[in-house]
């Protein structure tokens, strides 16, 4: 793993250390995004948690030199697909959703350890359907994880 990687790794973590605090520290759960369906903190993390799913499966297919696939999400858009992730993820207790976001996050981490230097300096197919190379991919996640924080501040923010 790159210097490079390490540092984008450890800002994730500063990220959902921070997500996690959030979500702890307001069991009301309070709605982030009122659109319909509306979120809540706990949701967010969840759909974070998702497309490093998603980004896991891509860096394994990667490393091992396969073509990365998501047959039943390939024809969704991302509205649609953020939607289903949603539906299944909402049903969860918050401790569930830590949980699941906790796993999601230590199983990423192991796909981009397995890297080899070959996988590291060749472009990958991202889970957004592009191809990039792996420190774009990385910051691409990084920048997903840190926006949704920022709209989680600004919400609580304003209602303080």
């Amino acid at each position: 793993m790159t210097a490079h990687h390490i540092a984008v790794l450890h800002a994730m973590h500063t990220c959902r250390d921070h997500l996690r605090t959030l979500v702890q520290q307001h069991p009301n759960n309070p709605i982030i995004y009122a659109d319909a369906p509306a979120w809540r903190i706990s949701d967010v993390l969840g759909h974070i948690a998702f497309w490093e799913v998603e980004g896991t499966k891509s860096l394994m297919a990667h490393a091992q030199r396969t073509t990365y696939v998501t047959p039943q999400l390939r024809e969704l858009q991302g509205d649609a697909i953020n939607a289903l992730v949603y539906a299944q993820l909402v049903q969860l207790p918050v401790p569930a959703q830590i949980a699941y976001a906790d796993a999601c996050r230590e199983a990423f981490v192991q796909a981009i350890s397995a890297l080899d230097a070959t996988a590291q300096a060749t472009p990958m197919m991202c889970p957004w359907h592009v191809k990039a190379n792996v420190a774009s991919f990385l910051q691409n996640m990084y920048d997903h994880e840190r926006n949704h924080l920022n709209d989680v501040l600004a919400v609580l923010k304003g209602s303080a």
